[in-house]
């Protein structure tokens, strides 16, 4: 920074109103772009979510029958039993998830699956609430 004659460094006062709102505009701007990039990962995210829990159940049903039929002698039978369950569980999962609403995603685009706490009258409350 240049000092100004008389060894003094010149008076900013003026240029930082115009500079705060230029910053206050380019932060939400920023924030606006940022909500419409974290939807569209939301939804990617989601999408990864349901085929990675697809393809394990499958896997395990799989790994599951595999084993069993070489313990117990079977060859293809459990196989094809457990490839059939492990496919209806990764089904299953998927329609469970595609059917919550939004209101029970959470921020991070997970499914909220803690239950609520009920009172005794069998209406939501608060876990911490002693009563005061």
């Amino acid at each position: 920074m240049k000092v100004a004659e008389g060894g003094h460094k010149p008076d900013l006062s003026q240029g930082q109103a115009p500079f705060a709102e230029r910053l206050e505009r380019a932060r939400s701007s920023a924030g606006k772009r940022d909500r419409r990039v974290y939807v569209a990962g939301s939804a990617y995210g989601l999408g990864l979510r349901v085929a990675t829990e697809m393809a394990v159940a499958i896997a395990v049903g799989f790994v599951a029958g595999w084993s069993l039929d070489g313990w117990f002698g079977t060859k293809p039978l459990l196989l094809i039993v457990f490839a059939i369950l492990g496919a209806s569980a990764g089904v299953l999962n998927v329609m469970r998830t595609a059917s919550l609403p939004p209101s029970m995603m959470g921020e991070d685009g997970e499914a909220d699956t803690k239950p609520a706490s009920r009172g005794n009258d069998g209406k939501p409350c608060d876990v911490h609430d002693n009563g005061d």
